[in-house]
């Protein structure tokens, strides 16, 4: 076999795959003393040699002169001890290959009095076999019989959890949630956090390496941990970002061993911790946590689409139709009929859970007198790091069979918002086991994925892919930062990310979300749109509902809003096209509906409450939403994008870059969309360039013809150009460039870059850079009138530009 010896301050643990006849395949963990300076040969040396048998046969207990072991069996889910001393003849039963051992000293593995099957397992480890409910009575237990652990028991669950969730999350997102977590329950080595200062040399020692290795714009004395932070982190320093990451996860390892000790007289006196029953634990490294979702799916019998059961059975479970005979004849008729329950489970389970969770670490809260400890646990609160939580519903008598969910992040979807419309408390009302039937809504979508309503339409469910599932679950972190900078973002909001898997040879595999609707559900709405941004192909077809650019843009349709609304509305979308730009998405689309009022309805303005926004001067309520913005820029993606570039639709087809989406979708909304009664003008201002020159340009059409250059100027996601000078190296431009200036632009840069426009581009390619300068917004801001004389072009061996630019705030309009 082969062993890792991993050095966690002066405790050792190795962890192997054994090859053996009786361990072929199986994991194993030994956990050294610290007094232990042992080394691999000592190890194997150490091991209860029975463990290397390949008779079938064998006792109850396994213990050897020195280690103790407990195996968790694969193919029950259970734990049980084998008894015998490595220095007598003794034999064990062959271990299945999903087998997981866990060896430890034999002081720290005592019998369970009455229970001669089980024992006391490290907690370490035996909590994480725990689903969501368990973890929930455990934390209960500890309040009332072990008050003074529960720091320990909560930072296990969340360490556990946490871990878990990494593997979709970037290396700057993960740095952000481990430290979250260091911060909270360890804070300083004098203090310490919501664990207290700590004793243990192991804790202490890897703390000082933790501090040592934490990158250094983020490091010691920058306070409590802030997401733009860590968002700002170089993401070629990988090798720094590494050895902070592998500081963080050791002293969150070495706290863990050393909390789960404490908690080994409340684990033992649990009623409920019966191991016989647990589920098995999986030891591996923060990548594996999330593999076996990939897996699910493989072999056996084919997966049910669980888009047809669902459509068959959500909008009326116990109808007896043709319809309901369709999900029959995929599955099992007990499966198919509590198929709509077993989500309401689901998001039962998980909203209870959240609200507990949330109870619990309150009251840890209030527990604590160190108030730099308090405030870095109301930090993580508030912040609340990925994390997955598991839920296990039995099978019943009657046929139906048992299911497995996972809640991703919950605490965080619950938070994105400071809970106003995605607490749990909401989603129990609305989609908890006590909620009407949900509705199943109708869709053009081309995606073959299922829709359906909570039965007050507040909530949206929707399946989605793997793929999807990782891009958003990847995009947590971010999304959350992005909704609290940005509280009147149009991007939807999402309140929650599931998984569920049904047992059984025919069981399904699915992940599905639920997302806050983008309509109020008490009003009517009379008019619906789906805005990209294209008129290429973006005409609804006769038995569609919903209409799209090309209807929009023929109706002469505009959002008619007082100025100051508009002006915002279009500054946040921008941020939140720059957002989606960000993860590589496109296929976005803006949601418009449209209410009209009858004479008997209060009129307003500007914003509603309740969502929406009044009409100026018009008898309407309009609501809009960005909406599946989960569509990766993917090789399919690209390859059809080179379809459409050779047909001519380069830049007006839905599927173009992520970056000339963004662009095109935030000027069809400023031209298209919006009345703004030619106003140009952004939340601060217009910025105007004029007598725009170049000089000794360089050539990029030669020998035998000279360059066609234009001017192109970009602050953020608005871009505007000038015409071009047919063959000319010192051009000069008679026009204006106008270009609207929002709060998010100050800290940016403007961007003139000058372009040779090729005017056979399908042979020669694109246009061709012919260097560029930047100057500060902030500059431009405090100092307009702002003149620049020939400044030097860069990327490019010579050329210069002059131009004058002028800022004209809101106000002189």
């Amino acid at each position: 076999g082969a062993a890792l010896e991993l050095g966690v301050g002066e405790e050792r643990l190795f962890v192997g795959v054994g090859t053996s006849t009786l361990g072929q395949g199986t994991r194993f963990a030994v956990e050294f003393p610290r007094d232990c300076k042992s080394k691999v040969g000592d190890f194997y040396s150490k091991l209860p040699q029975v463990f290397f048998a390949s008779d079938p046969s064998a006792p109850d207990r396994a213990t050897g002169s020195r280690y103790a072991a407990v195996c968790a069996r694969g193919d029950t889910g259970t734990f049980s001890a084998c008894a015998v001393d490595s220095t007598k003849e003794g034999k064990v039963a062959e271990l299945p290959k999903s087998a997981f051992i866990m060896i430890a000293g034999i002081e720290r593995l005592p019998p369970v009095p009455g229970r001669p099957h089980s024992v006391a397992l490290l907690p370490h480890f035996a909590l994480q076999g725990l689903d969501g409910a368990q973890r929930t009575h455990f934390i209960e237990h500890v309040q009332k019989s072990a008050a003074g652990c529960l720091a320990q028991a909560l930072f296990l669950f969340e360490f556990s959890a946490t871990v878990r969730a990494l593997a979709w999350a970037t290396p700057r997102d993960q740095l952000f949630q481990l430290d979250l977590l260091i911060e909270a329950f360890l804070g300083d080595e004098d203090s310490g956090g919501a664990l207290g200062a700590s004793a243990s040399e192991a804790v202490s020692a890897n703390l000082k390496r933790w501090k040592k290795e934490r990158h250094p714009l983020v490091g010691a004395g920058t306070g409590l941990p802030l997401y733009k932070k860590y968002a700002s982190l170089p993401e070629a320093d990988i090798i720094q970002l590494g050895l902070h990451r592998d500081a963080a996860i050791s002293l969150l390892w070495a706290t863990s061993l050393v909390a789960a000790q404490g908690l080994s007289g409340a684990a033992a006196g649990w009623s409920g911790f019966e191991f016989l029953d647990a589920p098995v634990p999986k030891l591996g490294s923060v990548e594996d946590s999330l593999d076996d979702l990939d897996n699910d799916d493989k072999g056996g019998e084919p997966n049910i689409d669980m888009c047809k059961i669902l459509t068959a059975h959500l909008n009326d479970p116990g109808r007896e139709s043709s319809e309901a005979s369709v999900g029959r004849a995929l599955t099992e008729p007990a499966m198919t009929n509590d198929v709509p329950t077993l989500i309401k489970h689901c998001v039962g389970d998980s909203a209870r859970h959240s609200n507990f969770r949330r109870a619990a670490l309150a009251s840890l809260k209030e527990t604590l007198s160190n108030g730099a400890a308090k405030k870095a646990l109301q930090h993580f609160c508030e912040w609340l790091p990925l994390e997955m939580h598991e839920f296990q519903r039995p099978g019943n008598e009657d046929g139906s069979p048992g299911v497995r969910f996972r809640a991703f992040s919950a605490g965080l979807f619950a938070n994105v918002d400071g809970g106003k419309v995605t607490n749990p408390e909401k989603l129990l009302e609305s989609m908890g086991e006590r909620s009407p039937p949900y509705q199943v809504m109708s869709t053009n979508s081309k995606s073959g994925e299922f829709f359906c309503f909570s039965h007050d339409k507040f909530f949206l469910i929707k399946t989605v892919t793997d793929a999807e599932a990782r891009l958003l679950h990847s995009m947590l972190p971010a999304y959350q930062d992005h909704l609290r900078t940005y509280p009147k973002s149009v991007i939807v909001r999402y309140a929650g990310l599931f998984h569920m898997k049904v047992e059984g040879a025919r069981g399904l595999s699915k992940f599905f979300t639920i997302m806050v609707s983008s309509f109020d559900p008490t009003c009517k709405i009379h008019e619906t749109f789906d805005v990209k941004g294209s008129l290429y192909h973006r005409k609804k077809k006769e038995n569609e509902s919903i209409g799209k650019d090309q209807d929009w843009y023929d109706a002469g349709r505009r959002l008619q809003l007082p100025d100051h609304v508009w002006r915002e509305l279009l500054a946040v979308h921008e941020a939140d096209a720059a957002f989606l730009m960000r993860f590589n998405v496109l296929d976005y689309s803006l949601l418009i509906g449209v209410h009209h009022l009858s004479p008997d309805e209060p009129r307003g303005a500007g914003y509603r409450d309740g969502g929406g926004l009044w009409a100026q001067g018009a008898k309407e309520i309009y609501f809009i939403g960005l909406i599946d913005f989960l569509i990766g820029f993917t090789l399919k993606k690209q390859a059809e994008h080179l379809v459409r570039a050779a047909q001519g639709h380069a830049e007006d087809a839905s599927c173009v870059s992520p970056e000339t989406y963004a662009f095109r979708q935030v000027k069809f909304l400023r031209d298209s969309v919006f009345e703004t009664g030619g106003s140009s003008h952004g939340t601060l201002g217009t910025l105007r360039i004029t007598q725009m020159a170049g000089h000794d340009l360089v050539n990029k059409d030669g020998p035998f013809d000279l360059s066609d250059p234009y001017i192109v100027a970009t602050i953020g996601l608005q871009r505007s150009r000038t015409p071009t000078v047919r063959n000319n190296l010192n051009p000069k431009w008679s026009c204006e460039i106008v270009l609207p200036i929002n709060d998010c632009h100050r800290d940016m840069q403007l961007t003139l870059s000058m372009m040779d426009e090729d005017s056979v581009a399908a042979l020669r390619g694109s246009d061709d850079a012919m260097g560029s300068v930047e100057i500060s917004v902030s500059e431009i801001l405090s100092s307009s009138p702002f003149q620049i004389k020939e400044l030097q072009l860069q990327g490019v061996s010579k050329g210069r530009l002059s131009c004058h630019i002028v800022f004209e705030p809101v106000a002189a309009a």
